[in-house]
């Protein structure tokens, strides 16, 4: 994708995302943006230039409130798609969507085997933990067991596979047949709110991430009151302790990546397309 492209999609998600604060602030929903957005926020002062990303995190409370309530009062143009709205959905948290848009990698181009819903932005629970270091690692366990269920009852052919490897996921995708996703999607919400009940909690986690369990798992305080951070010419929420979120996350996040990994961020998604 081209960098004048690419800058398009930006802006047009920062409008997507005024519109779920708007709402968010509305209806008193608390929301930070996480992972890359705080990330590019800090370091950056809005996007990181060769990411295509707004990431947002709620509360579990909020998040169900969000989407079951309050997303009616998003703008006509935006939609909603959770396990909830969708037989066949990929991912373990809800998404906002512009209607009418395209996104697409090149893998998406090769098996269109996972539905695909437009410019989007992640909206993502954050769970209740036990503090017990045994109950983590169970907790763990079972909903990467399941989300690796997910992947393989769907299982992505890529243009680069062998022969092998197509044949293996076929057969997975066949085996796997009697299990519809949305009860996959069903189990996983439930492990992910195993705790959801529990009083005097000091944990939560982000599970929905592409970031190990351990990474995501933080204290509440970490997230602490939702904290207006600059964004581009924007202010959105962010973690109260931003830097002590992005080092648990990142490490040292003040270090680029190399160009190389910069150009590939780039060229990450092949079509971008939408109506104005």
């Amino acid at each position: 994708m081209d960098k004048e492209l690419h800058r398009k999609v930006q802006l047009k998600q920062m409008e997507m995302m005024d519109a779920i604060h708007n709402v968010c602030i509305a209806n008193n929903l608390r929301y930070y943006i996480i992972a890359g957005s705080c990330l590019g926020a800090v370091r950056h002062g809005g996007f990181i230039p060769w990411d295509i990303d707004i990431d947002v995190a709620m509360p579990r409370e909020d998040y169900d409130k969000f989407f079951d309530v309050y997303a009616k009062e998003l703008p006509d143009n935006l939609s909603i798609h959770t396990y909830k709205t969708e037989k066949v959905f990929a991912k373990s948290h809800g998404l906002v969507c512009l209607i009418g848009s395209k996104l697409l990698t090149e893998a998406d181009l090769y098996d269109g085997n996972i539905p695909r819903f437009g410019i989007f932005i992640d909206v993502m629970p954050l769970d209740k933990c036990s503090s017990n270091p045994k109950e983590q690692k169970r907790h763990k366990r079972d909903y990467l067991f399941v989300k690796k269920l997910r992947k393989y009852k769907l299982s992505r052919i890529y243009k680069e596979n062998g022969i092998a490897s197509r044949i293996v996921k076929h057969l997975l995708r066949i085996v796997l047949s009697p299990i519809s996703v949305s009860t996959i999607n069903k189990w996983q919400d439930k492990i992910m709110k195993r705790y959801a009940s529990l009083d005097n909690c000091e944990y939560w986690c982000q599970m929905a991430s592409k970031y190990k369990y351990e990474k995501q798992l933080m204290e509440m305080n970490i997230y602490g009151t939702p904290t207006l951070i600059q964004f581009e010419d924007r202010m959105y929420y962010a973690p109260e302790k931003t830097d002590a979120y992005l080092k648990k996350l990142y490490g040292d996040y003040m270090s680029l990546p190399s160009k190389d990994v910069q150009e590939k961020m780039y060229n990450y998604f092949a079509v971008a397309e939408w109506q104005e």
